[in-house]
């Protein structure tokens, strides 16, 4: 079974984005910043609204985190 591929884009997405910060994505999406910690480490799996809101705020789609 292959992991997701969701948290290497999303921290791909941090380091282009240097004005982007976990918080503020975190804050965007109704989270604690350590939730977005937990998912960058694949400690965690974002819930499906947790997914759609970093699709919405990042493109990354909601796919990749299964």
């Amino acid at each position: 079974m292959k992991k997701p591929r969701g948290p290497r884009l999303l921290r791909a997405f941090f380091a282009k984005r240097g004005n982007t910060t976990q918080a503020s994505l975190a804050k965007t999406i109704g989270v604690f910043p350590q939730t977005i910690s937990h998912i960058l480490a694949g400690r965690r799996s974002p819930t499906l609204d947790q997914a759609m809101g970093i699709e919405k705020h990042t493109a990354i789609p909601a796919k990749e985190w299964v």
